[in-house]
């Protein structure tokens, strides 16, 4: 067995002044990840009906452990459903796993840096990673407002109108242009990504507290409010500034 290690120089990301969406850091993170995609595009390793398989055998399990309605049910499948029909072939990407603002630190020269790998995937899902960073980055900004409920700072920062909205969308499309993601697949791939983090926190809560873990009420929600204005912002596949 081999064990390497680098020392990287550095304070946390969480001890960074906050300022605003366009905080640089912000940015440069999710250029770094968009980077990590595009050097690692592999198109050939999945097609897309492998990957929907992959995804419902997710789904499977989820149903196991949390309840939905048959109409959010429905809508999941659905999302599996466009991703075994997309005509093309379905890029996978070396997938960080766990890039939140809490696995970074700051160079001195003002780069972010990445920590904390084990939950790497070398052959992961695209978007996945910029999305949990933007979720965890976007409650990372508006800490310093004084609103703390995490959900309620998702359905602001995704949801609805705001600067922090403006922001997801532009950092979607960017990494989408980079890494080569059809705007028809933003959408399958956005509701997967936070019931394969429901999952994943399945494991850390209690049985008593499953049904108010944070990542299903946020899926439960984001289902919900398919139509909300940030939602079809980030769906459409029309420049989300003229919209």
């Amino acid at each position: 067995m081999l064990l390497g290690e680098t020392i990287i120089q550095g304070s946390p990301f969480r001890q960074q002044p906050k300022s605003s969406p366009q905080n640089p850091l912000g940015r440069d993170a999710c250029a770094w990840i968009s980077k990590l995609g595009k050097i690692t595009i592999d198109p050939t390793n999945s097609s897309p009906p492998q990957v929907a398989d992959g995804l419902r055998r997710l789904f499977s399990r989820f149903l196991e452990i949390y309840s939905l309605t048959p109409e959010q049910c429905t809508f999941m499948e659905r999302q599996i459903d466009s991703i075994a029909q997309f005509q093309g072939d379905f890029p996978l990407v070396f997938q960080h796993g766990d890039p939140g603002t809490w696995n970074m630190l700051v160079s001195p020269n003002g780069k972010v840096a990445f920590l904390d790998w084990e939950a790497a995937e070398p052959h992961g899902i695209p978007l996945w990673d910029l999305f949990y960073f933007m979720r965890s980055y976007c409650i990372w900004v508006t800490r310093g407002s004084g609103r703390y409920e995490s959900l309620q700072v998702f359905v602001q920062s995704f949801l609805g109108e705001t600067p922090l909205n403006m922001f997801v969308n532009e950092m979607t499309r960017s990494y989408c242009q980079q890494v080569g993601i059809p705007a028809e697949l933003i959408q399958p791939l956005f509701y997967t990504c936070w019931m394969h983090r429901a999952l994943k926190e399945s494991t850390r809560l209690p049985q008593a507290k499953l049904d108010h873990g944070h990542y299903v009420n946020l899926l439960r929600t984001s289902i919900d409010q398919v139509i909300a204005p940030g939602l079809r912002r980030l769906f459409s596949d029309q420049d989300p500034m003229k919209l």
